[in-house]
């Protein structure tokens, strides 16, 4: 299984939504990490992946974003919502509320982002316990439905910089041989160390994760970069240039991309000449990587 963090903002919602119509979650179940007090958003995107019966996993004390220090916040807003959801509470251990929350639920995960001895009682309650990829072996050994997850994306200051390729991971593939472990999560193509909005773009790019067989299933990422011209005009020209560089690979076949819904997003946008706006290109990217990693994990289970 592959369990894709996101953070519950609004182009992140939108892909799970969009890839809620068109694909199976089979093989992928979402974490949303709130970010925003206004959770109306993130409760009718709940709503919608319900109504094709899937039930995401909602971490229910954030740290981030509009819950900064303020960790039970969240959990009071949904319990006084009037729209009602169905969503797997998970209980960031690292959060200094973490011990309330363990008696709130019967039904929970845990995740950490650095493990502790906790009550066996709780570790074996849990119906997934998300753990960084560097835990050691010793520690993975004694925990049940153990899903290890990693900060994979490297974020680079200056769009400009990215080199044009670079190594995401190869747990997509090593999950499955070690003990207790019965998945793998990461931050998509987004870093884990959140950031609410990005500076004026002087170069865009379209950030593209695809599986090479030929070195041994590993994951890479491909950045298509824009034209520069020193200045922050011509985004919207920018974007098209960026994404026609992506379907000249995709087209020709030079690198092994699986042909997602986000492939035929991005060619309805360079077919109608259309700037939808960096965060709808950012949401497009993150529907690709999830498709990406879906199809893997489906095809290499048969």
């Amino acid at each position: 299984m592959y369990f894709p963090i996101l953070r519950g903002k609004q182009h992140e919602l939108s892909a799970l939504k969009e890839l809620a119509l068109t694909n199976s979650f089979d093989k992928f179940l979402p974490i949303i990490e709130p970010v925003k007090k206004n959770i109306k958003d993130l409760l009718l995107s709940v709503k919608k992946l319900n109504d094709k019966k899937i039930r995401p996993i909602i971490i229910i004390n954030p740290d981030l974003g509009e819950y900064k220090n303020n960790y039970d916040l969240f959990y009071t807003l949904i319990e006084t919502s009037t729209i009602d959801i169905d969503y797997l509470p998970c209980i960031n251990m690292n959060n200094p509320n973490s011990e309330y929350f363990l008696n709130k639920f019967e039904k929970f995960s845990l995740i950490f982002d650095e493990y502790y001895e906790l009550n066996t009682k709780h570790l074996d309650q849990a119906q997934f316990v998300f753990l960084p990829q560097d835990t050691k072996e010793s520690i993975i050994g004694k925990v049940n439905n153990v899903v290890l997850y990693g900060d994979f994306f490297p974020k680079i200051k200056r769009n400009a910089d990215y080199p044009h390729e670079s190594l995401l991971t190869d747990l997509n593939v090593i999950f499955k041989s070690k003990k207790n472990v019965i998945g793998y999560g990461d931050f998509t193509i987004t870093p884990k160390k959140y950031s609410n909005g990005g500076g004026p773009a002087f170069v865009v790019a379209i950030h593209s994760t695809y599986t090479d067989s030929n070195r041994n299933n590993t994951k890479y990422v491909k950045h298509y970069l824009s034209y520069d011209d020193d200045s922050t005009d011509n985004v919207g020209k920018k974007f098209l240039d960026a994404v026609n560089k992506f379907l000249q690979d995709v087209d020709s076949q030079k690198v092994p991309y699986f042909e997602t819904s986000a492939i035929n997003d991005f060619r309805h946008y360079t077919n109608r000449k259309h700037y939808p706006g960096l965060g709808i290109s950012k949401k497009i990217s993150i529907k690709h990587h999830i498709e990406t990693v879906n199809e893997f994990l489906l095809s290499s289970s048969t």
